[in-house]
């Protein structure tokens, strides 16, 4: 490709895996672990990108935990952080939810449409070849106000959080039936528990001179509620017509 101006490759910031700490741009290989393999198949992925960086002009992508766009809410398959989100707004669901550490570890998420007009701002710019960017909050919320902030939106008046001993985490990451049968949440303690930093010097001077930034959690997580609530309003609306259609139901 003699006229390539630019190879785009979106990671993942939890390529750090099992790092805590200031983890930076231009850090890769620190000897961490991994949880899951989509973990380490985008820190492998990632890993070639960064060695062709020699002679091909790559620019690497790195988001955090993505969520829907801060506009409206929308975003595509309510898995992942919106397992949490669902059983918050659940009005059922009266239990005291397990938080590792206290939940002072901080959770960061960031809307869809950040993370797209951030790498369009930088994939832009003539210098971006050969760098890294940690396309992240800068300002991250700690899992427990994230957590509290999501209950009090949806208009739950107390949610019950329970510190989760960093040594049970571990335990339970060793039980054979936990691992094979809810491997989600083994991989949701782990990153709720996990306290790591995602520096952010070069996306903050790539984009210091445009108007994209990330907003703040407290600043879109009504439209994030708002939409799940009518996506399962919506299908809770789907099934009970399929029943109605379906003379064997």
């Amino acid at each position: 490709c003699a006229r390539l101006e630019r190879f785009n490759h979106f990671s993942s910031a939890f390529v750090s895996g099992s790092r805590t700490g200031v983890v930076t741009e231009d850090e890769l290989d620190r000897g961490q672990r991994f949880t899951d393999h989509i973990q380490k198949t985008r820190y492998l992925a990632e890993r070639e990108a960064r060695s062709a960086m020699a002679r091909l002009p790559v620019t690497v992508y790195r988001p955090s935990m993505i969520v829907g766009n801060s506009l409206n809410g929308e975003v595509d398959r309510l898995e992942g952080f919106y397992s949490f989100v669902r059983l918050i707004i659940d009005p059922a669901f009266n239990l005291p939810l397990p938080v590792p550490r206290n939940g002072q570890a901080p959770l960061n998420v960031v809307p869809v449409d950040f993370v797209t007009e951030a790498a369009l701002a930088i994939a832009s710019r003539t210098d971006a070849a050969g760098k890294t960017y940690h396309l992240v909050d800068p300002n991250p919320y700690p899992v427990k106000q994230v957590l509290e902030l999501i209950a009090l939106k949806s208009g739950r008046p107390k949610l019950s959080i329970v510190p989760l001993p960093s040594r049970v985490t571990e335990v339970l990451k060793r039980v054979a039936w936990v691992q094979r049968y809810s491997p989600a949440y083994v991989n949701a303690m782990e990153i709720l528990g996990r306290f790591t930093i995602y520096h952010c010097a070069n996306t903050v001077a790539a984009l210091k001179d445009t108007t994209v930034t990330c907003p703040p959690f407290d600043g879109y997580v009504d439209r994030m509620i708002a939409f799940v609530k009518g996506r399962l309003a919506k299908q809770k609306e789907d099934a009970a017509e399929k029943a109605l259609k379906d003379p064997l139901a």
